[in-house]
């Protein structure tokens, strides 16, 4: 399963579109209100700072939890059997592939 299948399946997707669309409206609001209450202009950047910082944990979440009619449930993780490709390289694999860029690295 290749990892953008495994993040549609988790819906990280549709939470990151989410995230942007309540992001843009929120800083449409803090814009207006700005205005209105003559706000400094430092709140506009912060309210842009901390939506940006939040994205990252927003995904972390979706990754971690999904959503159902009984509430939010952490997701079950799928496991690995000896048939399935592993999503990561073996260790002879990536032995292999480093050790001869090792050799012409001169020190």
């Amino acid at each position: 399963m290749s990892l953008f299948t495994e993040l549609k399946r988790r819906n990280v997707f549709r939470v990151g579109l989410a995230y942007v669309v309540a992001s843009w409206l929120l800083l449409q609001l803090t814009e207006v209100l700005m205005e209105i209450l003559e706000l400094p202009s430092q709140v506009g950047k912060t309210v842009l700072l901390l939506l940006i910082v939040g994205l990252v944990p927003a995904l972390i979440l979706a990754w971690a939890f999904e959503l159902t009619p009984e509430g939010i449930r952490r997701r079950k993780t799928r496991r690995w059997s000896i048939c399935d490709p592993s999503p990561f390289p073996s260790k002879a694999y990536t032995t292999g592939l480093f050790t001869p860029l090792s050799w012409g690295i001169k020190t």
